[in-house]
């Protein structure tokens, strides 16, 4: 397996404690493991989970035909903690990754998400407090339709499906800190997608109603914490 890749970078510091920073890259890959048996996809990746329908024993012979290529803007901003009790990163990536398989065709990559956003900012009151928040967003991934009659996926049209929805969610912590004199006491409360969002991370054939069913990930999810340092 094999991949050339060029990387073209530009940073500029405005303050002492901001970075702004711009990439792009590109990569080609070539000499790739493709299916024989699954012959519209390449092994990696490859976003099938039913190897064993008609591969005897998940077993599958290869040959190293399949090409791609990946290739990437992203723009990322971090301010450090100084002075001002700040603090946060900011990136905002456009992403293609495409694969050509032993059938040929350029294929969506089982991981190819065109657009991702993450942004994690934090303040702290004095010494004792401290607030942060991430939020995250990225494009719904690509999917392989399911046959109405059969309930089996159409693996011709690998990863020519309906996209799954826009995922984005929102964590929020509070933190509290106590100083002792030879140790450190620290409690937080955490909550995991503050806003509830149900986020689909993939489709299934439910056998039994006949129809697609989106599987979910759960609402909110709080924690509490407490961390003992010396």
């Amino acid at each position: 397996m094999k991949a050339d890749q060029i990387v073209f970078s530009i940073q500029h510091n405005p303050q002492p404690d901001l970075k702004v920073q711009i990439e792009l890259y590109q990569k080609w890959y070539s000499d790739y493991p493709a299916r024989i048996y699954r012959p519209y996809a390449v092994l990696s990746p490859s976003g099938f989970d039913d190897l064993t329908n008609d591969i005897p024993f998940g077993l599958e012979p290869l040959q190293s035909t399949g090409t791609g290529y990946s290739r990437c803007l992203e723009i990322f901003i971090q301010k450090k903690f100084s002075e001002i009790p700040l603090y946060g990163l900011f990136s905002l990536t456009f992403a293609d990754t495409k694969f050509e398989s032993i059938l040929g065709g350029i294929t969506d990559g089982a991981y190819d998400s065109p657009v991702i956003l993450n942004i994690t900012a934090g303040y702290r009151f004095g010494k004792n407090w401290e607030v942060s928040s991430k939020f995250r967003l990225a494009t719904g991934l690509p999917t392989t339709p399911f046959d109405p009659v059969t309930g089996k996926r159409i693996c011709g049209e690998y990863n020519q499906g309906e996209r799954l929805p826009l995922y984005h969610s929102m964590d929020l912590r509070v933190d509290k800190r106590w100083y002792f004199d030879w140790f450190t006491l620290n409690t937080y409360i955490d909550a995991q997608n503050v806003y509830g969002r149900e986020n689909v991370s993939a489709y299934r054939w439910n056998s039994r109603l006949n129809k697609i069913e989106a599987q979910s990930s759960i609402g909110i999810l709080p924690s509490i914490g407490i961390n003992f340092e010396i």
